[in-house]
């Protein structure tokens, strides 16, 4: 079966979610925080959820997302996974259905916006979809989002300028100079030396893995007894990545900063 899918969906989708018996899947790089306090409250009991959507710092404060529901959703087991590249939309009910859509989890793509895809329980499908969020899950450009990443945020974003986001010529929300400077101050230990490394040793908003690899003498100093720099960097990088202050491009080691000048 494949059927066409558009406007509005909102009472198509929460008419899957409570047709769910044991797995939800939502793939989305935009989420409302309303809407999964209702995918909560509406979904059975036994449902597991798996989200994958993209973690970004300054999105959420220019959106002024609820990142409260994902400390609920990880309270209650369920799993949150940070891929920075995704722009695609597929939600998948018990893997015996997948909506393929353009339609993101927010009021405009649930409700209000011209949005289409479609549904399908055709096997070869599903199989293929099924190998693909496998496939990004394990992928090591994609982190999981825990308690540590959400809270470190929400006390970022009660200080930040919410005037102090733009957008680039890729879509991508980034911070203003200002509040990466509040950023930095909050910041400890290794995850401040290399954040602030980023900012006053490498003066593009794209580097690569041997960029920062070359700063390695500046960190051997101010940590001499660690012999494992290089793993501690790329450590780091994973940290803020799923902070939501840099993206990691591809798997090759390149990056983007999400704050500007």
């Amino acid at each position: 079966m494949i059927e066409i899918i558009k406007n509005p969906t909102y009472s198509f989708f929460f008419s899957q979610i409570e047709a769910t018996k044991k797995e939800l899947i939502i793939i989305t790089p935009d989420i409302d925080g309303d809407i999964l306090e209702h995918i909560l409250a509406r979904k059975n009991e036994n449902v597991f959820i798996s989200l994958i959507t993209s973690q970004n710092v300054a999105k959420y404060l220019f959106k002024k997302t609820n990142l409260n529901i994902l400390n609920t959703l990880i309270d209650r087991h369920h799993k949150i996974y940070n891929y920075q590249n995704l722009n695609a939309n597929i939600y998948i009910f018990d893997q015996k259905l997948v909506w393929i859509t353009s339609s993101d989890l927010t009021q405009g793509g649930l409700v209000t916006n011209f949005e289409y895809g479609i549904l399908s329980s055709e096997e070869n499908i599903l199989k293929e979809v099924i190998v693909d969020y496998k496939y990004i899950i394990d992928d090591e450009s994609c982190g999981k989002i825990k308690k540590e990443h959400i809270k470190f945020i929400q006390q970022q974003i009660e200080t930040f300028d919410d005037t102090g986001v733009s957008i680039d010529q890729t879509g991508d929300y980034r911070l203003s100079i200002k509040n990466y400077q509040k950023t930095s101050d909050i910041l400890k230990g290794w995850n401040k030396l290399i954040f602030d490394a980023l900012e006053e040793h490498i003066k593009k908003d794209y580097f690569n893995l041997n960029d920062v690899y070359k700063l390695e003498m500046i960190f051997a100093i101010n940590y001499p007894e660690n012999y494992h720099i290089k793993d501690k960097i790329r450590q780091v990088l994973q940290y803020l990545r799923d902070y939501g202050y840099i993206k990691f491009i591809d798997d090759q080691g390149n990056y983007k900063k999400l704050w500007t000048k």
